[in-house]
């Protein structure tokens, strides 16, 4: 091998190593824990004819860069399962996340549900979950759909997870029990019983 050829083979492995060390890959960024506080009154809110309450998302992101990345903005929304109604969301962005490490965000979500606006089968739903028949439930089923803008020094792209199941523990038990407070409703089981019947 000649002096011109080794120098050449240097370059092109260079080129490759430089290639393979900088060629940006995708983040991945997977919903690692949810999490609610039962019974928790701070936690929820009987507000006219809406119910509120809060849940944390937790999500790890995984940078397989051997450089930091930067999640300008991620966000999540919250369904009732198999339909478009969303119940809430939230929004964190500015997040950097080192190079060959893993990182865990953790995403603050506050549910909301009007009885006058929303459809009736997901107040039966929330209630049912939540105590009208049966107190030792205790846990409902939503839809979390998430989308992340992020950037790497030579990549800027978005990220898509689609809907995934979550199971999140009621923030009250019997709540069909509780007063609505419009002075005309009556409880939220009162309701419910009127919408089904």
């Amino acid at each position: 091998m000649s002096c011109m050829q080794f120098w050449q083979l240097l370059v092109i492995l260079g080129c490759s190593l430089t290639g393979y060390f900088l060629n940006p890959r995708t983040p991945t960024i997977a919903l690692h824990n949810v999490s609610s506080q039962e019974m928790s009154e701070k936690k929820f809110k009987l507000l006219g004819s809406k119910l509120q309450f809060h849940i944390d998302l937790t999500y790890r992101v995984q940078n397989d860069n051997y450089f930091d990345m930067y999640i300008d903005d991620i966000s999540s929304a919250v369904f009732w399962p198999d339909t478009k109604f969303a119940l809430g969301g939230g929004r964190l962005s500015g997040i950097r996340v080192p190079a060959r490490r893993i990182a865990e965000i953790s995403m603050p979500i506050t549910i909301r549900y009007d009885v006058k606006r929303g459809p009736p089968p997901i107040l039966l739903g929330l209630v049912e979950s939540c105590g009208l028949h049966d107190a030792g439930i205790g846990e409902m089923n939503l839809e979390v759909e998430l989308q992340s803008d992020y950037r790497t020094k030579m990549k800027q792209s978005a990220l898509n997870t689609g809907r995934q199941i979550v199971t999140v523990k009621c923030p009250v038990r019997h709540l069909a029990n509780l007063q609505i407070g419009d002075g005309t409703s009556g409880n939220v089981g009162d309701i419910v019983r009127t919408l089904n019947a």
